[in-house]
């Protein structure tokens, strides 16, 4: 059975300024966190936690956006995570559609989520090999002291 989400969604409802967030906002942002979550498949279950912040970019917008921090790990606990702001969601407006956040979780995170992958199962494999090396050696050295004995 493949694990799903067992995380939670984490959404500030102030933003930085101390201004409520819209319920729009809210909303938008947990529709698509749930529903990309049910589309990520399998990739959900590496998921701990989809932490919701909200900014502004000076002298870019005076509006509020999300930023959605993504925090997973690897089959060795090995924790690493993925954030992206409302700019690279959809059409980059500081409310951004449900399914803009699909697809982004369907494109950028399962990308950052496989090379997470990529780079534990070579740290298995290093593992494995060292493993390996220790296990065929004929003989430890012992520092040119002989052949040790225990008493």
């Amino acid at each position: 059975m493949t694990r799903t989400f067992e995380g939670r969604l984490a959404i500030d409802f102030f933003d930085k300024s101390g201004s409520l967030v819209s319920a729009e906002q809210m909303t938008a942002i947990a529709l698509g966190c749930r529903a990309g979550m049910h589309a990520i498949g399998p990739f959900a279950g590496t998921v701990k936690v989809i932490r919701v912040t909200f900014v502004s970019f000076p002298g870019q917008t005076d509006l509020t956006g999300p930023v959605l921090r993504f925090v997973y790990e690897d089959p060795l606990d090995v924790e690493c995570s993925h954030t992206t702001d409302y700019r690279f969601i959809g059409a980059g407006g500081t409310c951004p559609k449900p399914e803009d956040i699909v697809t982004m979780m369907k494109t950028e995170l399962i990308k950052q989520i496989k090379e997470h992958l990529k780079r534990a199962e070579a740290r298995m494999k290093n593992a494995q090999a060292r493993m390996e090396r220790l296990e065929t050696s004929e003989h430890l050295d012992t520092g040119g002291l002989g052949t040790l004995e225990t008493h």
